[in-house]
């Protein structure tokens, strides 16, 4: 597929190699059943294989306070944190700290260059 991001063939290579099974033997997941953290670990991968760029981390340290200070103003007001809401707000949180990532995944996707860093 001519749209497959660097880390996409090394995941479909790896499936090839495997019969498509995973370590211990079950189905591997499609590339979109993966979730974000586990894309990311196959971008580094894939990367570390002979490309000169740089991965951008997420920022989870930004997450995590902006986490704890939801709860902290939660507590100080004296509020009842409905849990679908902080469901939510977490899956907010993890989408803006995996952003630098997703865009970098895009323009590599794109074709786009970054130098080493």
């Amino acid at each position: 597929m001519p749209d497959q991001t660097p880390a996409e063939i090394a995941y479909a290579a790896y499936g090839a190699a495997t019969g498509g099974l995973t370590h211990d033997g079950r189905p591997m997941p499609t590339w979109d059943q993966l979730g974000d953290r586990i894309q990311h670990a196959w971008a580094a991968a894939a990367l570390a294989l002979g490309m000169e760029r740089t991965v951008p981390q997420p920022d989870y340290d930004r997450a995590w306070a902006r986490l704890t200070g939801y709860v902290q103003q939660a507590v100080e007001d004296g509020d009842t944190i409905d849990p679908a809401a902080l469901t939510a707000y977490m899956r907010q949180l993890r989408h803006d700290a995996l952003t630098a990532v997703n865009e970098w995944l895009k323009r590599t996707a794109d074709g786009g260059t970054e130098a080493a860093g």
